[in-house]
This record gives C-alpha cells, structure tokens and sequence, in this order.
C-alpha cells in the first residue's frame, strides 16, 4: 500500500495535471532549424559526400552520372528528362551554370530522410502542413534581423533565428515584409530568405544506387 509520502506525491502530480489542462494555451512560434536526419543512412551519406564533390568541382558529366533518364526539373518541360535537365542548366558549359550555386545552397540547408527518399533542404520536406508554403518563407540563415522598415540603418524588430514567417507583401525587389507568429511585423532582405518551395532536391535509389530523381524550383 503506498507510503502517505507517495500519496501526497502523486496528488501534487494530479492536481499539477489538472492546472495544465485548465490553463489557456501559449502561443507558439514555430521554427524549423536545419537538421540533418539522413547521415543516418550510410549510403545516403557516402553518395552525399561523392555529391559535394561533385558541385565543389562543377563537374557536370560525373553529375549527370547521378541523375536518371527522367530526372523532374521543371513544372513545365520543354524537353523531358536528363537531356532537358542538361539544356536547362547550361551544362555544357558547367563553369559557367548556376546549377552548383543552388544546389550548394541547398546542400547546406539540412535534409530529411523518409522511406525510400532523401530531401533537401530540410525546410522543405518538414514544414508543418498547417503552413501555407505560398504564404511562407524563412530565414536561410541564423540570426537575421527583422527590421521596422525596408532599409538597413531601420531599428531591428526582433532578431530571427529559423522563425517561419508569414508573408504579408512581396512588392519589393529587396525586402520582403513578414510577421513572427508573435506578431511581430517588419521587414527581411530578400537575400536572407528562403521560400520552402524554392530550389530542392529529392534523391531516390534506382537499382540500389542513390539518384538525384528531382531538382525543382515552385509548385
């Protein structure tokens, strides 16, 4: 039979159960930090390594070496598949293509690993669907100052670390105006965000070997 110390103990719990289930709930702010969930996956994270090489090296024949024949790299196609893919990116000149740029970018953004599939950035397969990722976007960096107005000597607002903003106005070429789930309002350069449908990529196995199956931008 419990002790009268345990009794009391498990009172104490009750009773601290039931405040909480009367308390209003606190806002929350949702953030979404880059966590890198596939070096779980051994194969995943030589292939990965064998991929920033690649990009580090701009090396577009040992790239396509990765990508399968139907590839998916844009919504809306002129020509399908690697030969499109190749086209698109220029990379018959790769010095020159802009494909390494974001598919570095994207690389440093964390990745999500599910069944079957690998995806990068992290912000992209992990936002909550409660989010309306046309409506979204968020810092690419730590530490981003949300400012009062669309100019650099503006007082800063709040101080954004991975916070998932909502968009209020996208009119400016250089700042885009937002609001924290605090409901702090300002104003973000557009170089330090990030729209979760921005360019990503989602790698599959094809014949037990990791393959860059998607490199999209939009939806």
């Amino acid at each position: 039979m419990p002790t009268h110390d345990a009794l009391w103990g498990m009172r104490i719990a009750l009773l601290a159960a039931l405040a909480a289930m009367t308390l209003p709930a606190t806002a929350h702010a949702d953030k979404l930090p880059p966590r890198d969930e596939c070096a779980a996956d051994a194969s995943f994270a030589a292939f990965r390594t064998t991929l920033k090489d690649i990009v580090a090296r701009k090396d577009a024949k040992a790239l396509l070496a990765l990508t399968p024949p139907d590839i998916e790299y844009s919504l809306d196609p002129g020509i399908p598949g690697k030969a499109g893919f190749a086209k698109e990116w220029d990379l018959a000149h790769p010095a020159s293509s802009n494909l390494w740029t974001e598919l570095d970018l994207a690389l440093s953004l964390g990745c999500a690993l599910d069944p079957g599939e690998a995806s990068i950035p992290y912000m992209y397969a992990r936002l909550p669907q409660s989010r309306d990722t046309f409506a979204t976007t968020m810092p690419s960096r730590p530490r981003v100052n949300l400012r009062a107005s669309a100019n650099t000597d503006s007082p800063v607002v709040a101080l954004l670390d991975w916070d998932i903003l909502t968009v209020i106005d996208e009119k400016d070429s250089a700042w885009t105006h937002v609001k924290t789930d605090e409901g702090k309002e300002g104003y973000v350069r557009v170089d330090f965000l990030r729209n979760p449908l921005a360019y990503r990529a989602i790698f599959r196995k094809r014949d037990g070997k990791w393959m860059m199956a998607i490199f999209i931008n939009g939806d």
